[in-house]
């Protein structure tokens, strides 16, 4: 992901050019350009609602990939011992989340706010439509792309959704984003090119699913802190139709030392993935099993 500029250090290397002020009006007119020329976030590779290639986390045979990221987003990032100090949606720095992808008209989420359990909440990805329920209170949706559940806990989780169409790709070299390889446009295909990443630990490998009469591959993998790299350089897949290598064509993970697991469902029209990024790895064994829940309560439309 690429950090967003910082308009007050872009106006002080400016002043450090050579002038030694500016004017109050001044100085507002430019920050407020730079602002409004950088609005815009782009997390990719994942263009929601379909994703041509493997979506972590988390964003083949019509396949629906669920990602729960436990602990570890995407990417990795150094460990912050205690509740996390940024906001859930901070964009820069190694402890950042990834930012949420534009939304379409036919990409709908959760509206923003906390979600209420037992109440199932509609969720579009292109042409995949499904519904899903929370068992618990403590989740909360950004009304985009990203339902944070238990924040400021051990058991601060990430959600997301996304629909993977292409094939999957990782980098062998992923903190240098050097190599490429492809695997199977399958479920099976990326669950196995999320446990064939570079570094990672495989907390469960891949395993046949059944969700809501549609068959899938899980797996969990666990980014350690000693990757290599910081959490924002270790890029989780490629887009392989993607024209030249950049962040926009990836995703990493919100903190190292993370879990991160995935649910990729075969549907019509590509795999739906649920991915969730478990942010500390001492995270109560009921937050697992609020997370299968989460999963088994997705109904296809």
């Amino acid at each position: 992901m690429t950090a967003p500029r910082n308009p007050d250090r872009l106006i002080r290397a400016f002043l450090a050019e050579g002038q030694d002020e500016l004017p109050d009006q001044v100085y507002d007119a430019v920050r407020d350009r730079i602002e409004q020329t950088n609005q815009r976030v782009v997390i990719g590779p994942w263009r929601i609602p379909e994703m041509k290639q493997f979506a972590a986390i988390g964003l083949g045979v019509a396949a629906v990939v669920v990602a729960l990221v436990i602990g570890s987003q995407l990417v990795g990032q150094p460990t912050v011992i205690g509740p996390p100090a940024e906001t859930p949606l901070q964009t820069s720095g190694p402890d950042a989340t990834p930012a949420p992808p534009d939304v379409t008209a036919d990409d709908v989420s959760p509206r923003g706010g906390a979600l209420e359990p037992g109440t199932r909440y509609d969720v579009t990805r292109g042409p995949v439509s499904f519904t899903f329920a929370v068992p618990t209170v403590g989740w909360e949706s950004d009304g985009r792309f990203w339902m944070q559940g238990h924040p400021g806990s051990p058991n601060h989780t990430q959600l997301s959704f996304a629909l993977n169409t292409g094939s999957p790709g990782i980098y062998t070299d992923p903190c240098a984003h050097q190599g490429q390889e492809l695997f199977d446009a399958t479920s099976a295909g990326d669950a196995e090119a999320m446990a064939s990443l570079a570094g990672v630990d495989v907390v469960n490998p891949p395993a046949g699913i059944t969700v809501d009469g549609h068959s899938g591959t899980s797996v969990a993998i666990r980014v350690p802190e000693d990757v290599g790299c910081v959490n924002t350089d270790y890029w989780l897949f490629h887009g392989a139709d993607c024209p030249e290598i950049t962040v926009e064509c990836t995703m990493y993970p919100s903190w190292l030392d993370s879990t991160l697991r995935y649910w990729f469902i075969d549907v019509d029209g590509g795999r739906l993935m649920v991915q969730t990024a478990q942010r500390y790895p001492d995270a109560s064994p009921e937050l697992l099993q609020e997370l299968q829940q989460i999963v088994d309560s997705i109904q296809f439309e």
